[in-house]
């Protein structure tokens, strides 16, 4: 089985990809900073969500990444996570 990641996973674009591959048969990793789940993958059906798996990790965090992609065998990513501002003056 094929696996994506996908960043942004659970914001409401990003959930709904994961929703579309899995109803394809791909296994879709859902990456994200929230600890819960968007409703509409609590809601999917049992075989969707038991093709998606959820991963928390700032998108800002390489090695959290990094560490993600090996542990889940990732093919692909799709990209659709966001960069909130910090408080920092230098960026």
């Amino acid at each position: 089985m094929h696996t994506c990641l996908v960043t942004g996973g659970y914001g409401g674009l990003g959930s709904n990809i994961c929703i579309e591959l899995a109803e394809r048969g791909l296994q879709a990793v859902a990456h994200g900073i929230s600890s819960e789940p968007p409703t509409n993958i609590k809601t999917a059906s049992e075989d969707v969500r038991d093709k998606i798996v959820r991963r928390t990790c700032d998108l800002r965090d390489s090695e959290g990444l990094r560490q993600i992609i090996e542990e889940e065998n990732v093919d692909g990513v799709i990209h659709s996570g966001a960069l909130m501002p910090t408080q920092s003056k230098d960026i």
